[in-house]
């Protein structure tokens, strides 16, 4: 078993390119399921139910220590893929062996906003660009844990498919 303890880096890559994006810092999405309101006779007041495959916003932020063409690159209207590979430090618990694991977050959306941050002399400006996500995948030592790909009916976790029957019964 091992023991998860620190992100040792990562880099962020943009559209597939081969080279890492700026020096950044990177929010990840919550997901977060929707809910419908459930009342009625034999409740005792109201539930709040989540609805089988439907998350909420997921916002990506990016932070970039200064105004590049990087940052500028979200401002095109396409749909802007970006992939965070990062080296994560773990424990081996039977041994006390530390080793890498890598963890990788892919996403596709588009920019909801863009912050050219402030100038300020000696200092970085702290440019952002916040995504709205339609894909979201996250990759542990290369097993897929988490797919939600809300255009295309797609919500796996842990290689189970959460959305198989809904699908069976839209004859998808």
């Amino acid at each position: 078993m091992n023991t998860p303890e620190v992100l040792t880096n990562f880099r962020l890559y943009y559209g597939g390119a081969k080279d890492m994006m700026g020096v950044v810092d990177v929010t990840v999405p919550d997901i977060e399921p929707l809910n419908a309101s459930l009342k009625g006779a034999g409740i005792l007041g109201e539930i709040s139910v989540p609805i089988l495959g439907h998350i909420g916003a997921m916002a990506m932020t990016i932070n970039f220590r200064t105004i590049s063409q990087d940052v500028n690159l979200f401002n095109m209207p396409v749909p802007h893929v970006v992939d965070l590979r990062g080296a994560m430090q773990v424990q081996d618990t039977a041994s006390g062996v530390r080793k890498v694991m890598p963890v990788r977050i892919s996403g596709q959306g588009s920019t909801k906003k863009t912050s050219f941050g402030k100038f300020a002399v000696g200092e970085g400006n702290d440019s952002s660009v916040e995504l709205e996500l339609t894909r979201f995948n996250l990759m542990i030592d290369g097993m897929e844990s988490i797919l939600i790909d809300k255009l295309n009916n797609l919500y796996t976790v842990n290689g189970v498919d959460c959305l198989s029957d809904v699908n069976k019964a839209l004859g998808l």
